[in-house]
């Protein structure tokens, strides 16, 4: 209690809470959902949520702190997982989709535009693409493929062959496996 409270705060937070205390509070703003870090009495620091409430008329501010410290590890675990997964999943060779249960594509992956001249994005915003560049000759033995393999709990194969953006066709073998979540 004897320290400056800003003394208390993690390095990296100080510039923004000083900020939040200079353009808010100091105005006699209310400041909601105020993230930094405070050191503990330990030495670490923990992540707290903040709600202050300036009290001009006093020459207070009353805050009130909630630790959401596990909820931000959380959160950064989250992210770094992700940031794993989509550095592996985005440079490998492999041309690879994903299709939700619901027939939407939920990924795919960078290296398609090598197969077919079409980008990542162009199968993301259009689920039908993936099934009108199989040859026509194709199509129907892939529709079939994929209706049928989404119940069945095991690896399948099947040879097909793409039109690629150029109108080149190329053959794809295509391994496709149901992944079963909770639901």
């Amino acid at each position: 209690l004897q320290r400056p409270f800003l003394d208390l705060i993690h390095p990296e937070d100080v510039g923004a809470t000083r900020r939040i205390i200079e353009e808010c509070l100091q105005k006699g703003e209310k400041v909601i959902n105020f993230k930094n870090r405070f050191r503990c009495k330990w030495g670490g620091y923990r992540w707290l949520n903040w709600v202050s409430r300036p009290q001009p008329d006093k020459g207070i501010t009353v805050a009130v702190a909630h630790d959401i410290t596990d909820e931000v590890n959380a959160a950064m675990a989250l992210q770094e997982s992700e940031r794993r997964f989509r550095l592996m999943a985005n440079f490998t060779y492999s041309w690879e989709y994903w299709i939700a249960a619901d027939k939407r594509l939920v990924y795919v992956s960078p290296s398609c535009r090598d197969y077919t001249g079409f980008s990542a994005e162009e199968f993301m915003r259009d689920n039908g693409l993936i099934l009108t560049i199989v040859h026509p000759q194709d199509r129907e033995d892939f529709a079939r493929h994929l209706e049928r393999e989404a119940h069945t709990p095991r690896v399948t194969s099947l040879e097909f062959r793409v039109v690629d953006r150029g109108g080149k066709e190329r053959w794809i073998q295509h391994t496709c496996q149901p992944i079963y979540d909770e639901r």
